[in-house]
């Protein structure tokens, strides 16, 4: 099937919830695409951070490959090797000790918010602490309590009512974090991205999350960091929070987590992961045997690879060759490592556009930001061929 092919039957059988690019994509290898009609493309997108060691990388095609002769999926109802060997992975690469796993980064961040809430009061005792404090121009989801987390009010439209419990304040904005607090002590739990990625790539200030640390600890409140995006390497190191250096006591992952296959997950040390006990959350795949082989595999390739390293040098080029483009249409260059934003002059769709024209995939950001978050393998000419013609679009 062509392009336009594909695109008819998708109007006819999907729900119109995206507002999809007709190109449907139909090969990968690397950091190379190629759609229904044969035409190549160098992805700088990486499906939304997602497919962090590129398309069919050997060791995960290999991994996938192996588990889905053996075993697939049995439940969470019996032990499994895999979700327990990558557990123990997440424990030594993270400041946690125990994984809950489920299937996507919604998930994720709804069980942070569910494990933050049970435990004020099945171990601290005090149930009225139930608020959860979130902050504008976040994401961190679409579920109904994530979109009530999330301060972005375009994604409410249509949804109400959301769960309440929830309250947002500026991001950045310390003085705003502790008058809420002040005036709702029933602020019982703080989410914040390290870097805001789907509200602009936005990073937070250097005193700001360890600020939110001094805040929880003082206040006996959950502090959750959302590292669906920012964590597996994607900003230089394993989990953004380390550019702070200022640990969560939940974490929320997924994206990059399985490379491409769906996996999800909450991550906790001890003292907090003892509010979920036997029936209090579940999910029927979450974590199964063949996600779980998946992750296993990105990790240990981040290892063998030194793929956090490169990313981290790989961004570092890519911010100076950006900022030596001395374009009048750039005002900023934001982020960390590969999680790359550009804020334009004017809106950044028809970049995105022009750009795809000519074979570069990226993303945006809010209004007015390009967002590049290729796969962390990356090659240093393939950066230099996305710059450049980066640079004539801008240029035009």
């Amino acid at each position: 099937m062509t392009n336009e092919e594909i695109k008819g039957e998708t109007a006819k059988y999907l729900m119109a919830t995206y507002a999809r690019v007709p190109l449907a994509f139909v090969k990968g290898r690397g950091v190379t695409l190629t759609d229904a009609d044969g035409r190549e493309y160098l992805d700088f997108l990486a499906g939304l951070a997602v497919c962090c060691l590129g398309h069919s990388h050997p060791a995960l095609v290999s991994a996938i490959q192996q588990q889905a002769g053996e075993l697939l999926h049995t439940s969470n109802l019996y032990l499994a090797s895999n979700q327990t060997k990558l557990a123990r992975y997440l424990a030594d690469i993270s400041f946690g000790d125990k994984s809950f796993f489920c299937n996507s980064g919604a998930e994720a961040n709804e069980g942070a918010i569910k494990l933050a809430r049970r435990y004020q009061e099945k171990i601290m005792g005090k149930p009225e602490k139930k608020f959860v404090l979130s902050f504008t121009n976040s994401f961190h989801g679409r579920t109904l309590a994530t979109l009530a987390a999330t301060g972005q009010t375009k994604y409410h439209d249509g949804f109400s009512p959301l769960p309440q419990g929830f309250v947002q304040v500026p991001f950045n904005d310390i003085a705003a974090v502790e008058e809420a607090i002040g005036t709702n002590p029933a602020i019982g739990a703080i989410i914040a991205e390290p870097i805001q990625a789907e509200g602009g790539v936005i990073p937070a200030s250097k005193e700001f999350l360890p600020a939110l640390r001094e805040i929880a600890d003082r206040e006996s409140i959950v502090l959750i960091f959302d590292e669906v995006q920012t964590g597996m390497g994607r900003t230089g190191k394993f989990f953004a929070y380390e550019h702070w250096n200022t640990k969560p006591d939940i974490m929320s992952l997924a994206k990059g987590l399985g490379g491409g296959v769906p996996i999800g997950a909450v991550v906790a040390s001890d003292k907090f992961a003892a509010a979920f006990e036997p029936g209090s959350h579940a999910s029927t795949f979450g974590g199964n045997h063949l996600s779980s082989a998946a992750a296993i595999a990105v990790i240990k390739t981040f290892f063998n690879d030194q793929v956090i390293e490169r990313a981290a040098a790989t961004g570092k080029y890519i911010f100076e060759k950006i900022q030596a483009l001395k374009s009048p249409r750039i005002k900023e260059i934001r982020g960390k490592g590969l999680l790359i934003g550009i804020v334009l002059d004017a809106p950044a769709g028809p970049y995105v556009t022009r750009m795809r024209e000519n074979g570069i995939i990226i993303g945006s950001a809010g209004e007015n930001v390009l967002r590049i978050t290729p796969p962390l393998i990356v090659s240093r000419p393939q950066c230099d061929q996305m710059l450049d013609t980066l640079d004539k679009i801008l240029a035009s």
